[in-house]
């Protein structure tokens, strides 16, 4: 009885744990070329073929997006993701 009651609490426990991690996408439409960021840490550049970049397994919550291509300004945003959103962003980059 122990055994079972223990198994199924840690089956309760990492199902909780994994269906919260990284259950958000974000999808980038934007020229090519771009490095792209989220909270500092790099996750891609953007592709013709792609069409932009799209991003899987984001944990939901705020989170800071920067965008960079050399030659252009710099774009930072705070971004909020909810549990199991796929969110589209359109990138806009300014020229210095």
């Amino acid at each position: 009885m122990k055994k079972i009651l223990l198994y199924l609490a840690l089956t309760i426990l990492s199902t909780h744990v994994f269906s919260q991690k990284g259950n958000s996408f974000i999808e980038l439409v934007s020229s090519p070329g771009i490095k792209v960021y989220i909270d500092n840490k790099y996750v891609g550049i953007t592709t013709s073929t792609d069409n932009g970049l799209f991003i899987k397994g984001i944990v939901a919550g705020s989170h800071v997006l920067k965008l960079e291509k050399s030659n252009f300004k710099t774009q930072r945003d705070v971004i909020e993701l909810k549990s199991k959103e796929v969110l589209l962003l359109q990138g806009k980059t300014i020229y210095n």
